[in-house]
């Protein structure tokens, strides 16, 4: 599903990013219970390959619809785990505008 989600997410005009979770589970079809939570997994997934590859966190256009600006808690921990996180003196916010920036700057 990960190389779904990067065609997909890869497609969209830049003016339609970020979605959610929620747009992006529709979209890869995805209507039942625990979509989203599928959704994410296979997001955490392309966050390993970006990091191993040098690359923007595709994961960083997807957001949560219930903060509407940033995405869930888990895209920070996966960040942490990957050895990507926030810099030194940088929240969570600032993190996610340079990555969903980068992110952006490499469709």
């Amino acid at each position: 599903m990960d190389k779904d989600i990067r065609a997909y997410l890869g497609r969209l005009p830049v003016k339609d990013l970020p979605v959610t979770y929620g747009q992006l589970a529709r979209a890869m079809g995805l209507n039942t219970p625990g979509s989203i939570a599928k959704v994410a997994q296979a997001l955490e997934k392309t966050m390993i390959e970006d990091a191993r590859a040098g690359a923007p966190f595709v994961a960083a256009l997807v957001i949560s619809k219930a903060s509407g600006i940033i995405p869930a808690r888990g895209f920070f921990e996966q960040a942490l785990i990957v050895g990507r996180g926030a810099q030194a003196g940088e929240d969570d916010e600032t993190f996610y505008k340079r990555e969903f920036d980068a992110a952006i700057a490499a469709l």
